[in-house]
């Protein structure tokens, strides 16, 4: 298998729409999902990246990340259900880790649902300490 971990394109936004609402817990209460035009505008914000990983040709899988000056705040870390226990998430972590060592960034902030054990397991086998636990509310406004 061919792996290649890039920073996304403008080519990618279809992809990466499909790849980001494909699974409906990354939003939490608010389901409202990503748009192309929210990842357009993520992808040419100057604060954050997007990581994907290509797969034989095929995009497995992405990370976003906000940068600060001395910490960066992982958004999302998803992998398509056809490529997952293969290391891509891995993958992208690792990247995501070296391209903040070479900024000398070295906090790096995760928040996850409580049901999502999966990344915390493997938040915790990276030396990720677990922090405090929020509560998170949300409101539709006419």
């Amino acid at each position: 298998m061919t792996r290649i971990i890039r920073l996304a394109e403008q080519k990618d936004i279809s992809a990466l729409t499909i790849l980001f609402n494909s699974d409906t817990r990354i939003f939490g209460e608010d389901a409202t999902g990503f748009g192309e035009r929210d990842i357009a505008e993520y992808i040419q914000d100057g604060k954050k990246k997007v990581f994907v990983c290509e797969s034989d040709g095929r995009l497995s899988g992405a990370l976003m990340a906000d940068y600060h000056d001395s910490y960066s705040h992982l958004e999302t870390l998803i992998v398509d259900p056809r490529a997952q226990q293969q290391g891509v998430g891995t993958a992208l972590l690792e990247h995501y880790e070296k391209d903040l060592d070479t900024l000398g960034i070295t906090l790096i902030e995760v928040m996850t649902a409580t049901d999502n054990t999966v990344m915390q397991k493997i938040l915790e086998e990276r030396g990720f300490n677990k922090g405090n636990t929020f509560v998170f509310y949300s409101r539709w406004r006419k």
